[in-house]
């Protein structure tokens, strides 16, 4: 069983470590409690200061040194242990690229998951693979699965990994607050594939 998994919002804390390289402190008490500005309201950065800001997180590696997402390490080495193929979809800006595969490395992923950088293209390049399972915290991307799911349940079935800018979803699909529940949820899921059901 194939398993998409976004990087930022999912495994990685995009804008906390943003937030941290700026010298700024994560909202609620280090919870992900703010928005990305393109895809609704924005508590922490306009969409032209978000823009700047990733340009400087780049320009200084901030992608090496990432911060993960609680449990996602451990989770994702779980999976990788039961057997599961994991793919990586991001959409990173190609500036990215290089800084993500030493993070790979650092992670000791490199040679065991595969990156696709999707190029704004997440939605077409999930609809036209084999990826049983996608687990993203973007609205847009899940509704745009979904949405092919919703009529042909040969697609990846979209799985909603919570944060505060997607807590508008309205869609009746599989949704986790933590890689714990996330893990048990794929787990069970081959499993009742597995049996047919």
């Amino acid at each position: 069983m194939v398993i998409g998994i976004d990087l930022d919002g999912v495994v990685c804390d995009f804008i906390g470590s943003l937030l941290r390289m700026e010298g700024r402190e994560e909202l609620q008490g280090g919870q992900q409690d703010y928005y990305f500005p393109h895809k609704g309201d924005c508590a922490v950065y306009t969409e032209e200061q978000f823009m700047k800001a990733w340009d400087e997180f780049n320009a200084q590696h901030g992608f090496i040194g990432i911060k993960m997402i609680s449990g996602a390490f451990d989770g994702i080495e779980e999976l990788l242990k039961k057997k599961f193929e994991i793919v990586f979809i991001t959409d990173r800006k190609k500036e990215s690229f290089r800084d993500t595969w030493y993070w790979m490395r650092l992670m000791g992923w490199y040679d065991k998951i595969p990156v696709v950088f999707s190029d704004g293209q997440k939605v077409e390049r999930v609809l036209h693979s084999n990826i049983d399972i996608l687990v993203d915290d973007s609205l847009e991307i899940l509704k745009g699965v979904y949405e092919e799911y919703e009529m042909n349940f040969k697609t990846a079935l979209p799985v909603c990994f919570n944060q505060t800018w997607n807590s508008q979803l309205n869609l009746t699909i599989p949704r986790f607050y933590d890689w714990e529940a996330l893990i048990e949820f794929i787990v069970n899921y081959r499993a009742r594939k597995n049996e047919g059901c």
